[in-house]
């Protein structure tokens, strides 16, 4: 959330718990461009109704951009008084955006925006939403029998459940995260922090930096999976667990560290680029697991072959 100050003054005591004594309004990013969008330099009618739809939008969070500053309550879809209690002070603590029951549609942009970019005349504007709902909506992973995994610098595993606001039944699974999407449905996931920056760190630990070299290693590695998936020939046997920026999900150990065990004479480029993917997904599996079961135990099918894993990413 981006704050508004009362003056321009930022006050810090490192013996206070708290650096926003003097907040005037919490709003974020999102709202912050929307509002400007809404505003008009014209003086027409329209423009004191923009003005009044521009602050209505820099006072509102939706329930993606909420569940993002970890305050939210995901079951009553309200902020957690114990964390705010905790983090915030009083005075600011009034200040905090109105969390919307649904996403707001903005009907109208401003003159001056749509004079800016005319294709946009027509648009229909939301609240923020969630980068993860979009990706599962991207891959068509909206309903319960659908999980999305997405593989870029990071990797995530989520799904859409239909988590109603009161639903006090469900658990959120240890390791795992909850975002609430809006007043019927929930986004049930996990991460990792290193996704394709284990194989761009193995590409350039191994000068495989030249796309047609990291192709060459690459067919060799399936060469060697249809011929040997488990590894029977242990000659070039490595592990990786790749930890090379701490663990998310699901140990949550911001301090863990990477390892790789099988290292001998034998080993070679193949093997070691081998051992990084399937550590990879072997992180990405223990999320899945999770996943998997609270899909089938939440409408997602009678058992776990009904569930549908969609994977997407440019890593």
């Amino acid at each position: 959330l981006r704050c508004y100050y009362r003056d321009h003054h930022y006050h810090h005591d490192h013996n206070e718990r708290t650096t926003t004594p003097s907040v005037r309004r919490w709003t974020t990013i999102a709202s912050l461009i929307l509002s400007s969008w809404i505003v008009s330099d014209d003086d027409d009618n329209n423009n004191e109704a923009c003005k009044e739809e521009a602050e209505r939008m820099l006072n509102t969070i939706s329930y993606s951009e909420a569940s993002w500053t970890g305050m939210l309550n995901f079951r009553t879809g309200t902020w957690d008084e114990e964390l705010i209690s905790q983090y915030l002070p009083e005075d600011a603590r009034c200040h905090l955006p109105t969390i919307c029951k649904d996403n707001v549609h903005v009907l109208t942009m401003g003159m001056t925006s749509i004079r800016k970019w005319p294709q946009m005349a027509r648009a229909i504007l939301l609240a923020g939403v969630g980068d993860g709902v979009c990706a599962n909506v991207g891959s068509k992973c909206t309903s319960s029998n659908r999980i999305a995994v997405t593989i870029g610098t990071s990797a995530a595993s989520r799904i859409i459940l239909p988590i109603e606001i009161g639903d006090e039944a469900f658990h959120v699974p240890k390791g795992l995260w909850c975002y609430r999407i809006d007043g019927r449905r929930v986004l049930l996931g996990g991460a990792l922090t290193d996704g394709g920056s284990v194989v761009e760190w193995a590409r350039a630990l191994l000068n495989l930096k030249e796309d047609r070299e990291f192709e060459a290693c690459l067919s060799l590695i399936h060469e060697q999976i249809v011929s040997d998936p488990y590894h029977c020939n242990d000659s070039g046997l490595v592990t990786m667990v790749p930890f090379l920026s701490g663990e998310r999900s699901i140990g949550w150990r911001d301090g863990a560290k990477g390892c790789v065990h099988g290292l001998t004479r034998d080993v070679t480029s193949v093997d070691f680029m081998r051992s990084c993917l399937e550590g990879l997904m072997l992180r990405l599996a223990a999320v899945l697991k999770i996943l998997v079961l609270y899909a089938s135990q939440n409408g997602g099918g009678d058992d776990e072959d009904d569930i549908s894993i969609l994977v997407s990413g440019t890593a």
